[in-house]
């Protein structure tokens, strides 16, 4: 088999074996910036959002990597307002064709917001 098809094989039909293999391992070629330790081939949320130009889903990569966490220990409660906490900053956009009663109960259920 292909290194390709071994690896969807491997994935399809995890075992002892071949779990180690399924882990996402650290990039230890990954150039990074000597003061914040982050790759070269991106940019921090400060740094992003400093201009005054949009973002789209299109300005975001999402890149596989290690962690040395616990997926638990990551909060993103926020203020939208001074009384108003949101669990995730998640809001549903203002239009009729996308939030309407249904959708802004589900978010607020789910820690996000939806605006009628």
């Amino acid at each position: 088999m292909s290194s390709i098809t071994d690896q969807i094989h491997r994935q399809q039909n995890p075992t002892a074996e071949n779990d180690q293999a399924n882990r996402i391992q650290p990039a230890d070629d990954i150039p990074e910036r000597e003061d914040e330790g982050l790759p070269l081939d991106g940019c921090g949320g400060a740094e992003l959002f400093r201009g005054h130009t949009g973002v789209t889903y299109r300005d975001y990569l999402v890149l596989p990597g290690f962690i040395d966490f616990h997926p638990s220990e990551v909060h993103l409660e926020t203020n939208l307002t001074r009384n108003i906490q949101l669990k995730y900053p998640i809001v549903a956009s203002p239009m009729d064709t996308v939030t309407e009663d249904r959708m802004a109960i589900a978010m607020a259920l789910l820690g996000g917001i939806g605006i009628i």
